[in-house]
């Protein structure tokens, strides 16, 4: 699990997203990953926020609608973390290491 970020690295390169990782267009690509998660993040908030506010106001929501809700919400999530690992795999950086530490971290300090 900890070299998940160069595995999906690597996947990238396999399928031709990241020609190169320096020079023009390696940052091209690093800004086309960063974009496409930003999107991702900016669909699920829209989703968080649509059902806090059915929520707050008693709305009814049927059940079919809340799953559908739920399951793009959790593909959106998912997609904006792969971009992400993606990402950190080009920069070199892992990043499932780095949150678990920054998460232990976090811990630590509230204990």
């Amino acid at each position: 699990m900890s070299d998940l970020s160069v595995r999906a690295f690597d996947q990238a390169q396999r399928r031709k997203r990241y020609p190169e990782r320096r020079g023009s267009l390696g940052v091209a690509c690093m800004q086309r990953d960063i974009i496409t998660a930003q999107k991702y993040l900016s669909i699920a908030s829209e989703i968080l926020w649509q059902t806090s506010i059915d929520k707050e106001y008693e709305m009814p929501i049927l059940m079919t609608a809340e799953s559908k809700l739920q399951h793009t919400l959790n593909e959106c999530l998912a997609k904006a973390g792969l971009q992400l690992l993606q990402l950190s795999g080009c920069l070199g950086i892992d990043f499932v290491t780095l949150m678990r530490q920054r998460l232990e971290r976090e811990e630590l300090a509230v204990l």
